[in-house]
């Protein structure tokens, strides 16, 4: 075999050169498009979440049994945490905060199964009733209720509008001083924003706004003997009316009925 011999004078062809420039250049426009592309990605992970949150709407924190709760049991942190829920799913009676159960005078009405949101029909409180008393709701409105301005902690007077057995139509103080321990079963804490404590929420419309329920019940603490006057009260008298005392007013002047003699509508 022959071997043929390099060529004399034969070179390696020169490699190009690349201009420093063009790669800087080139480097720049990798980089402001991984800018771009990152920063739309962003905007339509925002917008998605955005769409999310519009669907599913205000949420609030409801309370969950995390534990077997029995009937009777007295309820404790240990068996209980929150979980999210959307406004629009939120029960009146569901109960927000754990705060409101944990007071060391709530027990369990019925057996709580782990999982199920705790309402409050399902729970029986004691808080702040003195040894004696008695636990008294009285139905109510906007405005017998204040302009639904009672709430939890308050002191009233509960005021009687009836028809006397002469036909006279008359409005007296039945009870001075009165402590007012719930108002539509839910304390303060689960009045959630605002400090509008002792309120829950409606159904969010349409437009996905909620409002302020109106309070319909407000619970209050008697001694049995005014417990009988309310009752009493509320059964035969024309209205009870609440008023707002103020906490430093411990007074309870003796003030003569007003009358009105006159026809009345039965």
């Amino acid at each position: 075999m022959t071997t043929l011999a390099p060529q004399q004078g034969a070179t390696t062809p020169p490699r190009p050169v690349t201009d420093p420039a063009k790669v800087r250049r080139k480097g720049i426009i990798l980089t402001v498009t991984a800018i771009v592309l990152a920063i739309a990605g962003g905007i339509a992970v925002t917008m998605y979440v955005g769409r999310l949150e519009a669907e599913v709407g205000i949420k609030e924190t409801v309370v969950v049994a995390t534990e077997p709760i029995a009937a009777r049991q007295q309820i404790t942190e240990d068996l209980l945490t929150t979980v999210e829920l959307p406004v629009k799913y939120l029960a009146p009676s569901y109960i927000l905060d754990i705060n409101d159960l944990i007071d060391g005078n709530t027990t369990a009405l019925i057996n709580i199964a782990p999982g199920e949101y705790v309402q409050q029909n399902m729970v029986s409180r004691n808080a702040g009733l003195e040894p004696g008393s008695r636990a008294v709701s009285i139905p109510v409105n906007g405005i017998t209720s204040v302009g639904n301005s009672v709430r939890q902690g308050n002191y009233v007077d509960i005021v009687l509008s009836y028809v006397d057995r002469e036909g006279v139509l008359k409005t007296e103080f039945l009870l001075q001083n009165i402590k007012v321990l719930a108002v539509d079963t839910l304390l303060p804490e689960q009045g959630g924003v605002g400090g509008v404590g002792g309120q829950t929420y409606l159904p969010a419309g349409a437009d996905g706004e909620v409002e302020l329920a109106p309070s319909s019940i407000v619970t209050v603490e008697l001694t049995p003997e005014q417990a009988l006057e309310v009752s009493h009260a509320t059964n035969f008298g024309k209205e009870l009316r609440l008023i707002i005392r103020r906490l430093d007013e411990e007074e309870m002047p003796n003030i003569d009925p007003v009358e009105f003699i006159g026809s009345q509508n039965p």
